[in-house]
């Protein structure tokens, strides 16, 4: 796993302890296009931004796991899991980036499979 996923996955687990570190992650010109928001963020200030709203939503004790990783050049994908104590099954996704010189350029999430919530 490239170095930069692996922080960004390590800075998201930790959430709001993380958060400083996930966004410097990202280039000031950065584009995340978001699996649970429905949108696309530009820039690092709306990344910010729809970071710190999501954080209302996010269920307790989310637990992050990294089920897969491919790279390839500067493309790296990453197949993913979320359990929390509120679903009776795990989220799943994957998380496409495109990062240049240390940075995420780009960052698409997909859910595949949403949660059955308890």
């Amino acid at each position: 796993m490239s170095d930069t996923v692996e922080r960004y996955f390590s800075a998201m687990q930790r959430g709001l302890d993380g958060e400083d570190e996930l966004l410097g992650l990202f280039a000031d010109d950065a584009v995340w296009i978001d699996a649970f928001g429905g949108g696309e963020h530009t820039g690092r200030d709306a990344i910010a931004e729809w970071v710190r709203a999501a954080r209302g939503d996010a269920p307790p004790d989310l637990r992050i796991v990294v089920d897969r990783v491919d790279a390839e050049g500067e493309v790296v994908e990453a197949a993913w899991s979320c359990e929390s104590p509120a679903f009776a099954t795990p989220a799943r996704g994957r998380d496409r980036f495109t990062i240049q010189e240390g940075r995420i350029i780009r960052l698409e999430s997909v859910l595949t499979e949403p949660p059955k919530l308890r």
